[in-house]
């Protein structure tokens, strides 16, 4: 896991090509199919437990149509399926939703908006292709899977969930994301579950005293759960910190990974910087002497920065963060800095850290 997560953060780190959709499908979807085949064949004895609970409706998710054909085996006539993301081709296509590459920016790497130019259209067209063939290849796994062990007349995923799903959630928020054509069985629940802080609850040591230092406020960096820091390039790390030590008015809150010794140490270095490996971050949104969230643009994240009304920085470094970003500049309420330029330097961030903080827009 050590050695996939430093592998991943390199290649994140790469500067991608012309229609590069930063991420490669094969090994992933053949991982995916051997877990499968492998439940299904060791599991015997809990599936006919499971066909016995004759269960009403099974949900899932659209990176995982494998649990379509799981759920037509179990005989179970409602599917509900899961977007962790914005509806991705592979879906759109699948159901006949139109999907508009001339406008609406697929979920890939592409540094675009709604706006685009006749360039950025054929790019997007091209990744938007691209993108759904690869994905479409889950369909193809789980067929394989499925017809392998119980025949070559079990139905098709595809088949399957055009029959079975009455409706789609879509964990995005539509009012935050793109404007796209959608259906009225697509439900958005970006945000399900979050909630402002109740008003006897505060923070609690040692981060309701962080939050009383700098002269200005307080700026929360991290880069969330799915990035260790620990692997993000030492020169990046450097270029950062020193530009946070920089804006000496302000107290930063940074989270590193309890593993990251060269970030740990150098942040260390610099007075008005706090190291933590983890923060409520919910509450340091809401909190009113917090006057920037630095962040990489995952999409939770991005839904409590909206929803705490806090400017936001965004770093985006795989998967659909770069279009988050995206989202995020063309709402007005946040800038985007690209990681590549922090290989070799610091003064794009300094000059947007600059405007972020002292441009009252």
């Amino acid at each position: 896991m050590k050695k996939y997560r430093s592998s991943a953060m390199d290649s994140a780190f790469q500067k991608p090509g012309l229609f590069d959709t930063g991420f490669d499908f094969i090994p992933w979807i053949n991982g995916v199919s051997n877990l499968m085949e492998l439940a299904l064949i060791e599991g015997k004895g809990t599936i006919e437990e499971l066909k016995g609970e004759k269960f009403d409706a099974i949900f899932y998710e659209q990176l995982f149509p494998h649990g379509a054909s799981f759920g037509h085996l179990l005989g179970i006539e409602i599917q509900f399926l899961i977007n962790s993301c914005p509806i991705q081709g592979h879906i759109t296509s699948l159901f006949g939703i139109p999907d508009p590459t001339g406008w609406v920016p697929s979920v890939g790497s592409l540094q675009i908006s709604d706006k685009m130019t006749f360039f950025e259209r054929v790019q997007n067209e091209i990744e938007h292709y691209f993108l759904t063939s690869g994905y479409s290849l889950l369909f193809t796994s789980a067929n394989q899977v499925f017809q392998k062990l119980y025949g070559p007349s079990f139905p098709n995923v595809e088949k399957i969930m055009k029959e079975k799903v009455p409706m789609m959630f879509v964990a995005a928020d539509e009012f935050i994301d793109f404007p796209r054509p959608i259906f009225h069985n697509i439900i958005y629940i970006g945000g399900l579950g979050m909630k402002n802080a109740a008003k006897n609850e505060s923070l609690k040591s040692p981060f309701d005293f962080e939050m009383t230092k700098g002269k200005k406020g307080v700026i929360y960096f991290s880069l969330g759960s799915n990035t260790d820091t620990t692997f993000l390039p030492k020169s990046v790390k450097k270029n950062l910190i020193d530009t946070f030590a920089a804006f000496y008015d302000y107290h930063f809150i940074v989270k590193l990974e309890a593993t990251d010794d060269f970030g740990i140490s150098y942040a260390k270095t610099k007075s008005n910087i706090f190291v933590t490996n983890w923060v409520p971050q919910s509450m340091l949104l809401q909190h009113p002497r917090l006057k920037l969230f630095f962040t990489h643009g995952g999409y939770n994240s991005l839904l409590e920065v909206a929803n705490s009304g806090v400017p936001v920085l965004l770093m985006p470094i795989m998967y659909d963060q770069t279009r988050n970003g995206q989202v995020v500049e063309r709402n007005g309420w946040g800038k985007v800095v690209n990681k590549i330029e922090l290989l070799n330097g610091n003064e794009k961030l300094n000059k947007l850290m600059d405007e972020m903080l002292n441009n009252q827009k």
